[in-house]
């Protein structure tokens, strides 16, 4: 009979700019402006998937105490795309989303509310937790803020794990 239940974090996923495991191109992101990464395969988990992830970014211009960056999970099935959300398609490559109204109904999981305004530090998410029983999903954030993001690739990474439950 099990004792515990234990939960071991997976391998790291990147998204971002350049040399991260799926592109998610977050560079000079403007003022009110969305971006969709790149789908993520998550068939190997088909009882679904506990993911926890932290997006790290910086702006380009000292942002406005307040202002927010929001994240949204797209979650995908091979018998539906983003329709359900009532959006239409959002594609499935790293993207521009053209407008707010493009990402009505997408939960969003998280955010980063700017608390100093600096160009020089990294600005961080709290964790993340969302459990899906997608086959895949693809992050979007939308910048929120009055300020564009930093053009520097590696000032931006959304960083993910899918924990893997270890019965004892």
């Amino acid at each position: 009979m099990a004792n515990a239940i234990l939960f071991t974090r997976g391998s790291r996923v990147t998204f971002e700019p350049t040399g991260g495991t799926e592109p998610l191109t977050l560079t000079s992101l403007g003022a009110g402006a969305g971006r969709i990464s790149d789908r993520y395969d998550l068939t190997a988990f088909p009882n679904g998937a506990d993911i926890s992830a932290q997006l790290r970014t910086e702006f380009a211009t000292a942002p406005v105490l307040g202002d927010v960056i929001r994240i949204h999970l797209v979650e995908w099935f091979t018998h539906r795309d983003a329709t359900l959300y009532g959006v239409g398609d959002l594609g499935a490559v790293d993207a521009a989303i053209a407008t707010e109204t493009d990402i009505d109904g997408v939960p969003q999981v998280g955010s980063i509310v700017v608390n100093r305004v600096t160009t020089t530090n990294d600005y961080i998410s709290p964790m993340i937790h969302v459990l899906t029983l997608a086959e895949m999903i693809s992050w979007v954030v939308w910048n929120e803020t009055a300020d564009g993001l930093s053009a520097t690739a590696g000032d931006h990474e959304l960083a993910m794990w899918v924990n893997n439950p270890e019965v004892q």
